[in-house]
């Protein structure tokens, strides 16, 4: 295994701009370095500054409409439902923004020539460093956001003593009631996130402290300057009055104290002590899983030149693994003891008017930050995301009681961090009450991961009776006698009809099903696990086996609406109707193989017309063909999404900056070397041509399996198996190699390159091909 020490992104120049400078991050507050020599830009964000209400907001008038559309419908009066509810619908409230904090200035008054230039960003200590030479003097200045001290941390060193004089600026695009020098070696910056006076949000401050080490500091009215310095050392503190409880009311807090704490403590600490504190808790989060290709001589050239040669036909199977450690890299630093989890930029976000809100997508782009979370051993950063999940059901019993006349909870397409779950905006996305039952669905996964049973009981069971309350109450009966949602869409697309108009909402949609199918399963499989019963699962035994199921078009698709029609989008970038594909695992080409066929010929048919046209996509797309153990187009859709949607710093882009590009094809990564998905685990199962040999460590699977193996050749040469908790294992190779157990006389190589085996909890088992 290659020593894992090694991932880094490294550069022979500074960013120029935002989209190229290197982030850092320990889950609450996140920065962007940009490595200037002279002029250093640090971008700073804390996940908590937003804007404020009001938010979206329909009601029971919404539920008139609804009833009437509905009756519209069943009459064949298509665009009289569809005005029905575009009409009921609230608008689109925006701006109502995620911001960023500010920015750290760093003018060092360099004169002269400036050699020997390098900037790196390492994976495994969370840490960019840039060094240089200028007028006979390298200067080292390294950054990190400290996982133990919730700080940023700038330190600045030079070979030759009394070289480092500098003016350190505390700065912001706007909406700041004023900065200034607090004392000679501090700044004070605060105020209030807003959209020129309009949706009031939280209050918020940030506090900068420079610590020089020998030579002079001097506050003066918005700035330190620092003179003649051996080092410095700059910490920076920032905290708002957000209540994730109730994020109508805040905190009643003194941001001010509790900025002055954190720095008071950090400042106590020396700088390697500050380092080592944080780097013991990043590196082993970091270190819990590891990935290689055996590839890694490429590494000696600069990360923005290996993607320039990729994106002008190279091959560089390290830089597939390098962007699977990043994508691992970025969940960690924007979800580690997070309150809330990564948005759609994660936490990096230089704006006071982000595209898209920098909000949170509940009907694809959240749950795809966190499908590898589990899976790469980072099911601790999921529950940011569980918990937001959780924080939705007060505002969703309101909006399914109100809106749609139902028991339990029900969002929309998106929420942010004050939770709202109403509709708003036009059908075609915002007519879709599905979001808070894909949200439930983690749940599970997290629970089949780590064998929880409390986590089972306390909370993955009562979210999922709150899903599948909605779920009872809004379907209803077809002419087939077969239980249906809607109206609504399937995300965010049109079909076309046969007097060429266009639509967005049917009864029965696809992924509305499926949906259905996994919400009513997943609360089944927890009672059982359980040995729970009441009224509730009651009614979900009885009315699963109604619920209308995915079909296939004439052609042999999968079909995304109740009825053939035409594509309004063949491209679209959404392909919710393989939601059973991936990620639910419904669909899967032992299991299902006719559905199977049909989700082939579904992906082909959008690839034809111009489908994985956005990064996220393209992840989405890296885990379908993995799914249908596909190993080669799995890489085809990798390397797309390497030459197409990423930037010099390995951000993903929609366009702009999305991060859901960057943490969802990682997830693919993993599907294309073990699923564990369908009652058994799969070593292999999607090996690309191109990747003959590698190793992977740690790897989780369902169950409470780690697993570790290594393969030459395209075929597995070695694998063990640590089981947590004494389940038994059902394991076999996608190569078609025979496997058999080391040293146990139980097991016997079975059918399909298969054995199953008991194990004890806490030992490892060797197995052998």
């Amino acid at each position: 295994m290659q020593d894992p020490k090694q991932w880094s992104l490294w550069y022979r120049q500074p960013a120029e701009k935002w989209v190229e400078a290197l982030p850092i991050g320990n889950g609450k507050l996140g920065a962007m370095i940009f490595g200037n020599p002279a002029k250093e830009h640090i971008q700073l964000n804390e996940e908590t500054i937003w804007a404020g209400p009001p938010v979206p907001v329909a009601g029971q008038e919404f539920q008139e409409a609804m009833k009437q559309a509905k009756m519209a419908w069943k009459n064949g009066e298509i665009q009289k439902a569809h005005t029905l509810i575009a009409d009921a619908l609230p608008e689109r409230i925006y701006p109502r923004s995620y911001q960023t904090l500010g920015d750290i200035w760093i003018d060092q008054q360099l004169t002269g020539n400036t050699t020997d230039y390098k900037r790196t960003l390492s994976l495994n200590t969370g840490v960019c460093e840039t060094t240089f030479t200028n007028n006979g003097v390298q200067y080292i200045r390294r950054a990190w956001a400290s996982m133990a001290d919730n700080v940023v941390v700038i330190h600045i060193a030079a070979s030759k003593p009394g070289s480092i004089s500098a003016t350190i600026k505390l700065d912001r695009p706007g909406d700041f009631v004023t900065t200034y020098s607090a004392s000679d070696d501090s700044l004070l910056m605060n105020g209030q996130a807003q959209h020129d006076g309009k949706h009031l949000g939280v209050k918020w401050e940030a506090q900068l402290r420079a610590i020089n080490k020998n030579g002079t500091a001097q506050g003066e009215e918005n700035h330190i300057s620092v003179k003649n310095a051996d080092e410095v050392c700059i910490i920076l503190s920032a905290s708002t009055d957000y209540n994730i409880d109730d994020p109508g009311w805040p905190r009643d807090t003194v941001l001010h104290g509790i900025n002055s704490e954190r720095i008071e403590i950090a400042s106590a600490k020396s700088v390697e002590q500050l380092l080592s504190d944080h780097t013991a808790i990043h590196e082993e989060s970091f270190s819990r899983v590891g990935l290689s290709f055996g590839n890694d001589e490429k590494q000696q050239h600069p990360t923005d030149e290996r993607l320039e040669a990729v994106q002008n036909g190279a091959e560089d199977l390290d830089l597939i693994a390098l962007h699977f450690h990043y994508g691992r890299y970025l969940l960690l630093c924007s979800s580690h003891n997070s309150l809330l989890p990564a948005n759609l930029q994660g936490i990096w976000q230089d704006k006071l008017v982000a595209q898209w809100n920098s909000d949170f997508h509940i009907n694809i782009n959240i749950q795809m930050n966190y499908w590898m979370a589990e899976v790469v051993g980072l099911g601790d950063c999921h529950d940011a995301f569980l918990r937001m999940t959780e924080h939705l059901v007060p505002d969703g019993r309101r909006t399914a009681k109100e809106v749609y006349g139902c028991r339990g909870f029900a969002a929309h397409h998106t929420t942010d961090a004050w939770f709202f779950t109403s509709p708003f905006g036009n059908p075609q996305f915002g007519m879709w009450p599905h979001g808070a039952a894909w949200c439930t669905s983690h749940f599970m996964e997290h629970y089949r991961f780590t064998q929880d049973q409390d986590f089972l009981k306390d909370r993955a069971l009562p979210i999922l009776k709150e899903a599948a309350l909605f779920y009872l109450d809004y379907m209803e009966k077809d002419e087939k006698g077969q239980l249906v949602c809607g109206l609504d869409s399937s995300p965010e697309n049109r079909y076309k009809m046969t007097d060429g108009s266009e639509g967005s909402l049917a009864m029965g949609c696809t992924m509305s099903q499926q949906l259905v199918v996994d919400v009513f399963s997943n609360l089944l499989e927890a009672a059982d696990v359980l040995d729970y019963n009441d009224g509730v699962i009651t009614e979900v035994r009885d009315a699963l086996p109604h619920v209308a199921r995915t079909e296939l078009t004439p052609d042999g698709r999968i079909a995304e609406w109740p009825w053939p029609m035409d594509d309004a989008l063949p491209g679209h970038r959404h392909i919710s109707h393989l939601y059973e594909l991936h990620p639910a695992g419904r669909i899967s080409p032992q299991q299902t193989p006719e559905l199977a066929g049909g989700a082939r010929k579904t992906l082909e048919d959008r690839l034809a017309h111009g489908g994985g046209h956005t990064g996220w996509s393209l992840g989405w797309l890296i885990n379908f063909y993995a799914r249908l153990h596909d190993g080669d187009e799995t890489y085809n859709m990798i390397m797309r999404l390497l030459r197409e949607k990423t930037l010099k710093n390995l951000f993903d882009i929609h366009p702009p900056f999305q991060i859901d590009g960057n943490l969802g094809a990682p997830a693919g990564v993993a599907e294309m070397l073990i699923q564990s998905h369908g009652n058994e685990i799969i070593l292999l199962p999607a090996l690309p041509s191109t990747i003959p040999n590698g190793e992977i460590f740690s790897f989780r699977a369902r169950g409470g399996f780690e697993i570790s193996f290594s393969w030459a050749d395209g075929k597995l040469t070695s694998a063990t198996v640590l089981s947590k908790h004494g389940n038994t294992c059902t394991i076999r190779t996608g190569t078609s190699q025979t496997l058999s157990l080391k040293h146990a006389s139980n097991t016997e190589a079975a059918p399909f390159s298969a054995i199953a085996f008991e194990t004890q909890p806490n030992t490892t088992y060797e197995l052998q091909t």
